[in-house]
């Protein structure tokens, strides 16, 4: 009876494994980091600045909802607020996607299409914009400040796929910020999507406990 229920055990949580990986490849989240902040005099200011990538599959296209996550209020926030004002998508992942389509989200948030757009710094990284999105003048008043999100969406795409390219270093994303503490609404820094760390021992866990199972059988 023991064998029986630590086998029982052991599927369920092969199982679970099993449900939470799969659950988590129809969202994933890519937060950034810097990369050119040649502008910034205390770049201590920048670890206050948090921008992040959800995706999710949505019928037969695939969503990248881009969030300024930043807090407001911090003492290194004066009367401005960190704002992105620019964002781009460097495709290198041979998948053919279509152009993107986007919603801008709240109505003061309002940017247009630029697919020749520079990152400032992109040179540094060998980031080239395939899609490119700005916002419109004055360029930090419709930009994305804390809390406000862009929704870019790639028609007929699967997410496993685009998920796969962004893993890789492909497909990456890029973002200007302005009004980074007391700098001027001209300065600002560049950001990167993280690609994560490789999930291979998750993996040959969930293998093991597979094995584990049939032997005890």
């Amino acid at each position: 009876m023991k064998h029986l229920f630590k086998l029982i055990v052991s599927q369920s949580l092969v199982l679970a494994s099993l449900v939470f990986l799969f659950t988590s490849a129809h969202a994933q989240t890519f937060s950034f980091c810097v990369f050119e902040s040649s502008d910034i005099s205390d770049t201590s200011l920048l670890t206050s600045i948090h921008i992040n990538a959800t995706l999710t599959q949505n019928g037969d296209a695939v969503d990248i909802l881009i969030m300024n996550d930043s807090i407001p209020g911090d003492d290194w926030v004066t009367s401005e607020v960190p704002t992105i004002t620019k964002i781009a998508f460097d495709d290198d992942s041979g998948l053919s996607l279509p152009a993107p389509t986007f919603s801008n989200s709240p109505p003061d948030v309002i940017f247009g299409i630029d697919n020749s757009l520079n990152i400032p710094g992109s040179n540094n990284i060998g980031f080239t914009t395939t899609y490119g999105f700005i916002a419109d003048p004055p360029p930090t008043t419709t930009g994305l400040d804390p809390g406000e999100a862009l929704l870019v969406s790639f028609a007929d795409t699967n997410i496993a796929a685009l998920e796969q390219a962004m893993n890789n270093g492909d497909l990456r994303i890029a973002v200007h910020v302005q009004q980074i503490g007391s700098a001027s609404t001209d300065d600002g820094a560049s950001f990167v999507n993280k690609i994560p760390e490789p999930s291979s021992t998750i993996l040959m866990g969930i293998a093991a406990l597979i094995g584990i199972s049939v032997r005890k059988r």
